[in-house]
């Protein structure tokens, strides 16, 4: 699959959704197109443990910090309060602090397919795509489709969808791939 290096996957839209099964290259596509990119990017990487709101705005911060250290501070501190406040103040401010940063960029969220669907994750990201941040593009990895409305996203041309056919190669692709191994082998 060739992907445009200036729009590629954002493809204008705020959201990128990529979903496959395991072995589909989705992780080495997105890496790839981000070492091309001239936009800033950000990676978080989940596993089972991520379901918790805290955490997971921790990393998210983290992630964004990575790129632009003195973001999203107020939501850091937030995440670190005893209580937590209502998942709509969160959202609010760190839709706020997203919006400070002046320049475009992109967080990917590799193997989303570890939140579970009751997490509250979930609905941060969802209430956070409701009214996404003008300088953020996020995009989803995941093996099955998130617990979020993509049927609203859709209708309101907020995403950009890569699915298992579109990952998969053609016989043309596939020879081409196993000379140029066999050319590096040799």
């Amino acid at each position: 699959m060739e992907v445009d290096q200036d729009e590629g996957l954002t493809a204008g839209r705020k959201v990128t959704l990529i979903s496959a099964p395991a072995g589909f290259g989705k992780t080495t596509l997105v890496t790839c197109w981000l070492a091309q990119r001239q936009k800033k990017a950000a990676w978080i990487s989940l596993d089972k443990d991520d379901n918790n709101l805290r955490q997971f705005l921790s990393y998210f911060v983290a992630a964004v910090q990575s790129i632009y250290p003195h973001a999203c501070e107020d939501i850091l501190y937030l995440a670190r309060t005893p209580k937590l406040p209502t998942l709509s103040t969160l959202v609010s401010r760190l839709s706020n602090e997203l919006d400070i940063i002046d320049q475009p960029f992109i967080l990917a969220i590799d193997d989303y397919h570890m939140i579970d669907v009751q997490s509250p994750v979930n609905e941060l990201l969802q209430l956070l795509l409701d009214h996404p941040p003008i300088p953020l593009h996020l995009v989803i990895i995941t093996r099955r489709d998130p617990a979020l409305s993509l049927v609203a996203l859709r209708a309101g041309g907020q995403v950009n969808e890569l699915r298992m056919h579109d990952l998969r190669f053609n016989k043309a692709e596939a020879r081409a791939m196993l000379q140029g191994a066999a050319e590096f082998t040799a």
